[in-house]
């Protein structure tokens, strides 16, 4: 209800022009995200925040952005190959940079991919969330409606539900054991600048097998588990895609979206565990929070 009333009075309807914290994944149900925006098919199309500021940017002489979205559209030019056309941002002659001190930082997040607790947390809640006393929430709970329907969705939802416990349980073990990893180094004075460096050095080390590799592939295989059960379901409401309602169909595109963010982390594991690359720098930092030391991957 918040954020539904903050829209009502926004200008741009961006993150930093919000006045409070959202609550926990509501930010995640209302931001554009390329894999689940339905674009001219959406009832909001004529009105969303992203369309409205892309279509007043295409038209402007001069355009003033922040250093993130600067770099979002530089690393979408890269991998479509294409610097002519409209993007995120028109096509310019000229580029004036400010406070260009701060450019690496934003560089550093749009040019290099994360893993993280957070990272995998989210996409498990994003798919299946049960607590106690509490009702179960994520995008399996959606399918509910469609069952009696579609009988052949129970086989995949069930596995779901079954792997998710698993997941969250090696999940959060696995980084419990990255800290200590991290830990052992920066007694040894190994880890420069609050990161180690993921380099043949370290990756023969016995601590690295059994502390991180070990836990990594684990996780890997517990993360493909669930994608393969979400396959399935895609591959079922495909089927139906046509005689779908537009609830449906929304569901569809939210499917899809968790299947690119879960592909995207699935390869970012992947691109972690294996041994020598010459195109990827990779290494591990850490963070001090109220909590304790919160583990980045970094590729």
């Amino acid at each position: 209800q918040d954020l539904c009333a903050w829209a009502e009075r926004s200008n741009d309807g961006s993150l930093s022009d919000l006045s409070f914290i959202p609550p926990e994944g509501g930010w995640e149900r209302v931001c554009s995200e390329t894999e689940s925006c339905l674009r001219l098919p959406c009832p909001s199309y004529r009105h969303c925040f992203y369309y409205r500021t892309r279509r007043a940017a295409m038209c402007s002489e001069v355009v003033i952005i922040n250093h993130h979205l600067l770099c979002a559209d530089i690393s979408l030019r890269h991998v479509l190959g294409d610097f002519s056309e409209h993007l995120l941002l028109p096509p310019y002659k000229a580029l004036i940079v400010d406070e260009a001190h701060h450019l690496e930082d934003a560089a550093t997040s749009y040019f290099s991919r994360r893993f993280s607790r957070f990272s995998v947390r989210r996409i498990l809640d994003r798919i299946y969330q049960h607590k106690r006393k509490k009702k179960a929430t994520g995008f399996i709970t959606l399918l509910a409606r469609y069952q009696k329907s579609h009988p052949e969705l129970e086989r995949p939802i069930d596995e779901i539900q079954d792997t998710m416990a698993q997941a969250r349980e090696t999940s959060d073990r696995a980084f419990e054991e990255f800290a200590e990893f991290f830990s052992i180094f920066l007694d040894k004075k190994e880890a420069y600048g609050g990161f180690i460096k993921l380099n043949g050095d370290v990756l023969y080390q016995d601590e690295y097998k059994d502390l991180v590799f070990d836990n990594l592939m684990s996780l890997r295989s517990l993360l493909e588990s669930l994608g393969n059960s979400l396959q399935a379901i895609a591959s079922i409401l495909d089927k139906h895609r046509g005689a779908g309602t537009r609830r449906m169909k929304e569901h569809h595109a939210d499917l899809r979206s968790l299947l690119a963010k879960l592909s995207d982390q699935i390869a970012l594991i992947t691109t972690l565990i294996v041994e020598e690359q010459e195109n990827n720098i990779r290494w591990i930092e850490a963070k001090q929070t109220k909590k304790g030391r919160e583990i980045f991957f970094r590729v």
